[in-house]
């Protein structure tokens, strides 16, 4: 009886508690049914809409209207239709029509259901109110769960029918529930078809079809399917309502959560607290009369309530870029800005800042007016000023007033933690963005000048890398084996790809820089390795060697990588930039045919003849912008900043990283030392680090993944953060993605602490954990020559017993980069 009580209270939307999947039944009596005219648009016939409307409400038929939201510029006479529906009042309410909703992630469908209704609303005119509860989306193979509307205010989710079928629910423990089926309707047909036992029934009718019938036959029509809904619901049939009051009925378990907070620091304000909370109130207490906003964060073990921080200035740039002021770090978590006034709803922001509605209480009520208005089913902050206390006896009308809110069967007052954390989803990507951007809010610290005793050291460890080179690259083809074990006289690898070569040719340019070897010397041998590389006509096209020999003059296979031949063009525009064989570099890589291989912006590899693209790999990224420092536009996975915010771009970069593989060190940070780190790699870089160093503070265990070489099949494997699982977890990987070596038990045997990995990181991201990191190789990585590839990340820190050219090459790179300075130049 107290959600039929609220009903009655109620013209507006809500919906249903429940849990993922599964579908509800109705109670006992006449099926829920709704209408819902769809198509709504600039270019709908106003006139043939609204005497189809108006004739519907005349009638008692009560309509859910679906407004498409078109980007700015196309909302010409559309306003004039928004506040038209307005005017209409209760009996017409209003939807938004985001066809592609059910392939959005949460995050996303969040902030589309944000922005839908803020442009419907700066059409409804100033104070007006544009409420809009319900979203009506497209049918479409695999839909994700619609759990990421509810930040926006949204509970109920329509499918739209591609025919007709019996209407179906689900609902997800947030309270949002999805309908799908349904019955079309269309401007010449005034019969219902039988229902056929359904709990609920959805009509839908596109307005397109409005222009086409003169409006008397469009009213004649509206009024004689009006009556044959009244005949159904006189019959017993059902009862028809808008969409947003079918989860009222039935079992959803329909609640809006409401949070309390007490403004300002004077005595009748705590003495209310007090009286608030022995209710069973939870309430929030602010001294200061202005808060700016609040940092909730993140929910603990088992739901275990967590302090609100609350902030100081902060402030959203146009671009998305979120800057606060904090009295330190911040845990993984949002901030949340109270925002009051007509047109005030909730949802995320373009800074990834959760605006959440709140009412104000600045003047005492009286015993007639509710503390939230009728129909009202927000979530939202309930804030008492000390003005609500202002008048005799108004403490007493408050507190029944709280009371009664309690009692009315669905409001549900929670703390604002449980509030923001109940309405948001949280999903693994959205962790993994919330606990990094924290991050990304505390203040920057330069990085101080490497201390002289710790110089010292570093040129010791570049001499011991350089000492792998000047052992074992052949005199006659200038070229190093790409692995080689120390223990047993040099057993080497004489096949290395133009991966190894571009490493080979930056542990020069690094050497050089840091003293190791002279001009001339350092010359000749670039010189004798671009000899080597000229590549080999296949096809048609002049492209650099799959694989090259080490020990024979210009041997190689056919094949070409595209994702090597991007750390090769690298590392050869890294030479120009710090040589004198600029116009050698120059005609060695006009010779090759490499536009012949990039094709859509797409970068693709020739494997035994066949073009195979590279774009969904980790390398991509890198090899375009290496592509691109030769004149060739080329496209990136990680490129998905433009056109968004800042934190949409990030969030949208981490869901295309997820279904690329594990996250690792390398190309990422190379980056960095080569090119000039974007601001996608920047991004992730600090992913990464982030990660890796709450691992090191929940186990002790230090964590630098990378690509590396193993002493048993596969060869060769990448360690990375796995993003997108519900927990943090280190994932491997292999060339041509065998199942076999994806299993944890393959993990656990091979994970290691990459000894390169750990230089890269005190070259790109100095401080205590690099610091950490470093020492753990130097410690135990250091062989007769070289470095180890890794070393177990176990207390007993076992090496592997090889070393290889990569490793040792790029801890020169990042030696020379912390050493002698940036060596990168920014991408043109």
């Amino acid at each position: 009886m107290q959600r039929r009580r609220f009903l009655a209270l109620s013209a507006a939307s809500g919906l249903a508690l429940g849990a993922g999947g599964r579908a509800f039944g109705a109670a006992a009596g006449p099926a829920a049914a709704a209408v819902v005219v769809t198509d709504i648009s600039p270019t709908t016939d106003a006139a043939n809409l609204f005497a189809v409307l108006e004739t519907f409400r005349q009638n008692g038929l009560w309509v859910t209207c679906a407004l498409c939201t078109p980007e700015a510029g196309a909302l010409d006479g559309y306003g004039a239709i928004v506040r038209g529906l307005l005017a209409l009042g209760p009996g017409i309410e209003i939807a938004l029509e985001l066809p592609e909703l059910s392939q959005l992630s949460p995050h996303f469908q969040g902030r589309a259901a944000f922005q839908a209704r803020r442009r419907l609303a700066t059409l409804a005119g100033e104070g007006a109110t544009l409420s809009a509860h319900t979203i009506l989306c497209d049918t479409t193979q695999a839909p994700t769960d619609p759990v990421g509307v509810r930040s926006a205010g949204v509970r109920n989710v329509l499918v739209r029918p591609d025919r007709r079928g019996p209407t179906r629910s689900e609902a997800w423990a947030n309270g949002v529930a999805r309908f799908s089926g349904g019955t079309p309707l269309t401007p010449w047909s005034a019969s219902l078809p039988a229902g056929g036992g359904d709990n609920h029934r959805l009509f839908y009718i596109s307005a397109d079809g409005f222009s086409a019938v003169s409006q008397a036959d469009l009213r004649r029509w509206a009024s004689n399917l009006a009556t044959a809904f009244f005949d159904a619901e006189l019959r017993g049939e059902m009862s028809a309502m808008p969409v947003s009051e079918l989860q009222l009925r039935d079992d959803f378990r329909f609640t809006r959560q409401v949070a309390v907070r007490l403004v300002g620091d004077t005595a009748a304000l705590r003495g209310f607290g007090d009286e608030v909370e022995r209710l069973g109130i939870p309430v929030l207490f602010q001294d200061d009369p202005e808060p700016r906003g609040y940092w909730v964060p993140e929910p603990g073990e088992a739901g275990a309530p967590t302090d609100v921080i609350a902030l100081g200035e902060f402030s959203c740039a146009p671009g998305g870029q979120l800057s606060l002021e904090t009295a330190g770090p911040l845990p993984s978590g949002i901030a949340v800005l109270p925002v009051a006034g007509a047109d005030a709803a909730s949802g995320m922001d373009d800074c990834a800042v959760f605006e959440l509605r709140d009412m104000p209480l600045d003047r005492p009520v009286t015993v007639e007016e509710p503390l939230i208005p009728p129909g009202g089913q927000d979530d939202l902050i309930l804030s008492v000023h000390a003005g609500a206390l202002g008048a005799p006896g108004a403490e007493r009308v408050l507190l029944a007033g709280l009371e009664a809110l309690g009692q009315d069967g669905i409001t549900r007052f929670v703390p604002l933690d449980q509030l923001v954390n109940t309405v948001l989803s949280y999903g693994a990507i959205e962790r993994r963005f919330r606990r990094t951007h924290a991050a990304t809010l505390e203040p920057e610290t330069a990085p101080a000048p490497v201390p002289s005793g710790e110089t010292g050291l570093y040129m010791e460890d570049a001499r011991l890398a350089w000492a792998f080179f000047e052992a074992f690259t052949d005199p006659n083809t200038g070229l190093c084996p790409a692995t080689a074990n120390v223990h047993t006289g040099g057993d080497a690898l004489t096949w290395v790809t133009m991966w190894d070569v571009g490493s080979q040719i930056n542990a020069l340019v690094a050497a050089h820089r840091l003293g190791l070897i002279e001009t001339g010397a350092f010359e000749a041998a670039a010189r004798r390795i671009l000899f080597q590389i000229a590549g080999r006509r296949s096809q048609g096209r002049l492209l650099p060697h799959g694989v090259i020999r080490t020990d024979l003059v210009r041997r190689g296979s056919s094949d070409f990588d595209g994702c090597d031949a991007g750390r090769l063009l690298a590392g050869l525009d890294t030479l120009r930039r710090h040589s004198a064989l600029g116009d050698e570099i120059a005609a060695l890589v006009s010779s090759w045919d490499l536009d012949r291989i990039v094709i859509d912006e797409t970068i693709h590899s020739v494997t035994d003849g066949e073009l195979k693209s590279t774009y969904k790999s980790h390398c991509a990224h890198y090899a375009a912008r290496a592509f691109g420092r030769w004149g060739m536009a080329v496209k990136s996975p990680y490129q998905t900043l433009d056109g968004r915010t800042e934190a949409d771009g990030r969030m949208a970069m981490l869901e295309a990283v997820a279904g690329i593989g594990p996250l690792g060190a390398e190309p990422l940070l190379l980056e960095a030392l080569e090119l000039g780190m974007s601001a996608e790699s920047a991004w992730l870089a600090e992913v990464l680090h982030v990660a890796q160093v709450e691992e090191f503070e929940e186990t002790g265990a230090l964590i630098a993944v990378s690509e590396m070489p193993i002493r048993r099949a596969p060869w060769f494997v990448y360690l990375g953060l796995q993003l997108g699982r519900e927990t943090r977890e280190w994932g491997i990987d292999v060339v041509g993605g065998d199942e076999k070596y994806r299993t944890k038990d393959f993990l656990d045997q091979n994970m290691a602490l990459s000894s390169k990995a750990a230089y890269l990181w005190a070259a790109y991201r100095p401080g205590p954990y690099a610091d950490a990191l470093v020492a753990f190789v130097r410690e135990r990585a250091r062989l007769p020559i070289g470095f180890a590839s890794n070393v177990s990340a176990s207390d007993d820190g076992v090496a592997a017993p090889f070393t290889d050219l990569n490793t040792n090459a790029v801890i020169l790179q990042a030696i020379a980069h912390k050493l002698a300075g940036d060596g990168a130049t920014p991408q043109p």
